[in-house]
């Protein structure tokens, strides 16, 4: 693994951005995913997504497309719609990062339910031929994620995407332990 590998670059960003960003910062962690990687020459976009992840059980149902009033109790999934809406200073969308070849979602964590079987941490997924397209993947314990592109702007409403003193500490800290790396 290089330091510059997607999904190490998603881990240590995400790391840094939980010093100074509650869990549901999908659009701190996109915007310094993209930043970290323009330090250091790459080129990564954000990409507004809807998400939703499954326990087990949940993934299954969801394929054989029962409807979710009729699920049982172990069954679970987690999701965010991806409406269009911004209010209250909360947009109803899910950001990740994209660059030439991969989807970063440094803050995927924020969907985890370990005591639904839901256990997801960051993560970096080779983008598929066609893209943009609904990507599928598992996870870890059988879950499943799926991020569907979206478009939607409103992101960019949100305090967290404009610059600020609280986003260079944590890019600059992902960038030196990064850069720390690249140098060893």
């Amino acid at each position: 693994m290089t330091a510059l590998d997607p999904q190490h670059v998603a881990e240590v960003v995400r790391r840094h951005i939980l010093t100074e960003y509650q869990p549901d910062s999908c659009i701190a962690s996109a915007r310094a995913v993209i930043d970290v990687y323009g330090y250091f020459g790459i080129k990564a976009k954000p990409q507004p997504v809807r998400l939703m992840v499954w326990n087990r059980l949940g993934a299954e149902l969801a394929a054989a497309k029962l409807p979710v009033d009729q699920w049982p109790a172990a069954a679970w999934s987690v999701g965010i719609e991806a409406t269009g809406g911004y209010g209250n200073g909360r947009w109803d969308g899910h950001l990740v990062a994209v660059t030439g070849t991969h989807l970063i979602d440094a803050s995927l964590d924020q969907a985890s339910r370990p005591d639904k079987g839901i256990t997801v941490g960051p993560r970096a997924e080779l983008l598929p031929a066609g893209w943009p397209q609904r990507i599928v993947r598992a996870a870890p314990r059988g879950a499943v994620v799926a991020w569907e592109p979206v478009e939607d702007e409103h992101y960019r409403d949100s305090p967290n995407w404009k610059p600020s003193a609280v986003r260079a500490r944590v890019c600059g800290a992902a960038i030196r332990e990064l850069r720390a790396e690249v140098a060893a």
